[in-house]
């Protein structure tokens, strides 16, 4: 990919943006019209000339440079994809934030860079990666987007956003414009995961799993009556037939087999009819594969595209959503999905044997991981205790927040005993 970084990182977005463009249009092998007229924008990310070896290792330097990722997060470049994405590497026992192509320029702009790796951040801590529910994966991804995002910032998101569609664009996931569209009063600190996904199945009942009714069938009929039409085409014939019975006299004299001859001609005209069908596939759409995501993670665009960025539902918001396409990098070692590249995993070098954690350093791992955990039941209570003072929720619920609020009261206890 042909690119030329300024010396110094852009300080503001608008001009940041401009050149972003500028260097997006001349790598992309299609028209930026072509680009800007789709509906998944998103997707043309795939069709950029994919990273050189030295860039991918630049994109892993600059990025942390940037953001200090912890001690089990690494890096991989997947040209592939259309959004960037983070995942559970089972092979390797780490978790993954994969980049995609148009992701390496924001090495020009930190704020959205950070932006990004903070957004995958918060769904490794938050355990996004490990708790996926298979059935639950597009509308789960959004909840735990939303509650990520709210930390980020509305205008920082639509940064993103439009840097991943290659124009404006105002992702959709963010608190002022998801909650309320699920009878949630706006919480600026981001709702906890469970009250946001059963609020939004409160409004969509249909999870991954639904059986969509789907009458494709009947359309499908329609286009088969046309061949009947043509049987009484044939009919005809029989009048010109009683017209032909001199002939039959003389057919008899000739040997049958002549006219039975005839009948291969048919099969030619059989094999016109692939050629057809060919075309008709076409390109198999602009819409991509939508996002990757991993081990039960995130994923990404396609995930996030689903309610329109800047119009309507099923335009733009590209983002970290996720996530149809999770399952399929999720069946997949990374670094054979989709031929992603891996940032090398060091040696261990803890003071342990043979490189591992000495008693001491996993006590203290233990004590900073618990610290996380009672960090976020916190929240989840401050959560429950606003939910338990609006008039959006039933008794029944209430009852059930209760009950909720007193385990993660229970654990913080156990936690810091």
């Amino acid at each position: 990919m042909q690119v030329d970084f300024p010396e110094n990182p852009f300080e503001d977005f608008d001009t940041f943006f401009s050149w972003y463009l500028d260097t997006i249009e001349k790598n992309m092998p299609v028209p930026m019209s072509e680009v800007n007229a789709s509906n998944n924008p998103a997707s043309y990310s795939k069709r950029l000339p994919e990273l050189s070896e030295e860039q991918e290792r630049f994109a892993y330097e600059k990025i942390r440079l940037q953001v200090n990722l912890p001690d089990d997060v690494f890096l991989m470049y997947d040209p592939s994809c259309d959004t960037i994405y983070s995942y559970w590497d089972t092979e390797k026992s780490v978790y993954r934030i994969a980049i995609n192509t148009n992701f390496f320029l924001t090495i020009a702009f930190p704020k959205i860079l950070k932006a990004g790796m903070t957004h995958e951040l918060g769904h490794i801590f938050n355990g996004d990666c490990l708790n996926a529910d298979p059935c639950h994966s597009y509308c789960g991804n959004i909840c735990a987007d939303v509650r990520i995002n709210a930390s980020i910032g509305d205008e920082t998101c639509d940064m993103l956003a439009s840097v991943l569609n290659y124009r404006l664009a105002k992702l959709p996931f963010v608190p002022s414009r998801f909650y309320p569209k699920y009878n949630l009063p706006v919480n600026e600190a981001g709702w906890p995961y469970q009250i946001a996904h059963n609020a939004y199945h409160a409004v969509q009942p249909d999870d991954d799993c639904t059986e969509k009714p789907q009458p494709p069938t009947p359309p499908e009929g329609p286009t088969t009556p046309p061949t009947p039409p043509e049987g009484p085409t044939t009919p005809p014939t029989p009048p010109e037939g009683p017209t032909t019975p001199p002939t039959p006299p003389e057919g008899p004299t000739t040997p049958p087999t002549p006219p039975e001859g005839p009948t291969t001609p048919p099969t030619p005209p059989e094999g016109p009819t692939p050629p057809p069908e060919g075309p008709t596939g076409g390109e198999g759409g602009e819409g991509g594969e939508g996002g990757e995501g991993g081990e039960g993670g995130e994923g990404g665009e396609g995930g996030e595209g689903g309610e329109g960025g800047e119009g309507g539902e099923g335009g733009e918001g590209g983002g970290h959503g996720t996530e149809p396409a999770v399952n399929k990098a999720k069946e997949t070692p990374i670094g054979r999905a989709g031929g992603s590249r891996e940032e090398p995993i060091p040696p261990k070098e803890g003071g342990g044997e043979n490189g591992g954690l000495t008693p001491r350093e996993k006590e203290i791992q233990e004590k900073i991981g618990k610290k996380q955990i009672a960090k976020s039941a916190k929240k989840s209570i401050e959560g429950i205790d606003a939910l338990l003072k609006s008039d959006n929720v039933t008794d029944s619920e209430k009852s059930r927040l209760g009950r909720k609020k007193e385990q993660f009261e229970d654990l913080i206890r156990q936690i810091e005993e």
